[in-house]
């Protein structure tokens, strides 16, 4: 499995593992799918999202070129992950490459629209 999760104290543990460098091949992206899916129907407060082996994730896999695309695509793996009640957070261990940048965004999001409903209030 290249997407474990545990819980403790409604905060969420997603591990992502794809050995060596965790890249984000068809897999990994329908872990993270039901990564979100899972922290929504737990109903956890945040979840942090980590990359074994100390490498965050490193971008789209390669493996994958040469064929056609399949689901779930990147695009739709970030929009659950906008729209989740719960807040990412990334662990970032080393930096992300590639396609791999774009994971960190909705947790950026998250935190955007908690400052700006807070500057609102005043």
């Amino acid at each position: 499995m290249q997407v474990t999760m545990r819980s403790e104290n409604h905060v969420g543990y997603v591990t992502l593992s794809n050995p060596p460098v965790n890249a984000i091949g068809q897999a990994l992206r329908q872990g993270l799918l039901e990564a979100v899916r899972w922290a929504e129907r737990d109903r956890l407060d945040r979840v942090i999202v980590f990359g074994a082996g100390g490498v965050f994730a490193a971008g789209a896999d390669a493996k994958e070129f040469d064929s056609p695309p399949q689901a779930p695509h990147l695009p739709e793996v970030l929009s659950a992950m906008m729209k989740a009640s719960c807040r990412g957070l990334p662990q970032l261990r080393a930096w992300p490459w590639g396609a791999a940048l774009k994971l960190p965004w909705p947790a950026a999001c998250a935190l955007w629209r908690l400052m700006r409903a807070l500057a609102c209030r005043r």
